[in-house]
């Protein structure tokens, strides 16, 4: 864990002071504690500890944490900009929003859901489509149809179709012999 600037009254120092603590069961009832301590160089003024507070891995040579792809902070845990869905792991996934179909140019996007701030008519996680009722993105204008046309379109596919699978005729079965006793 790094603690830095959290000690006022020591003066600058180059190196920091590392404590490891190790616990090994002796008995069932008895623990035994070692304590040991050493001096490592820190690129600031800060405690070292064998762990470090880091959610992937640490520097060896500066304690630093070396944070996981698209994730930035002193300690890795934030997305870098236009990111989301911070994980300690693999880091963060890009927002990918289309620059089209967002409102002002904003590129980023919502830091858990990955959503991307969309014009008016614009819809999808990336502003990449058309709001249902219209077309043409990215102007995305409202669509000119009549509601009563597209049910006639729609009745006259059924009536076709009706028709052309009442005029198949599907062969009778032929009874047997056996069948017709």
């Amino acid at each position: 864990m790094k603690l830095a600037n959290s000690v006022s009254t020591l003066p600058t120092l180059s190196t920091c002071l590392v404590v490891v603590f190790v616990a090994v069961p002796l008995t069932a009832n008895i623990l035994v504690i070692t304590v040991s301590y050493y001096l490592k160089r820190c690129s600031q003024l800060c405690f070292c500890f064998s762990a470090c507070n880091c959610p992937a891995t640490c520097n060896a040579q500066t304690g630093e944490c070396e944070c996981p792809k698209r994730v930035i902070g002193p300690l890795c845990d934030q997305c870098a900009p236009q990111t989301f869905g911070y994980d300690a792991t693999i880091g963060c996934m890009d927002c990918n929003c289309k620059p089209e179909g967002v409102l002002g140019g904003n590129l980023d996007c919502d830091l858990d859901i990955g959503s991307c701030d969309c014009k008016p008519n614009v819809d999808g996680r990336k502003c990449d489509t058309c709001i249902n009722g219209y077309w043409n993105y990215p102007v995305c204008e409202e669509c000119d149809c009549d509601p009563a046309g597209e049910f006639f379109f729609y009745f006259t596919w059924v009536i076709i179709l009706w028709f052309i699978f009442r005029s198949i005729k599907i062969p009778k079965k032929q009874k047997t012999e056996n069948q017709v006793q």
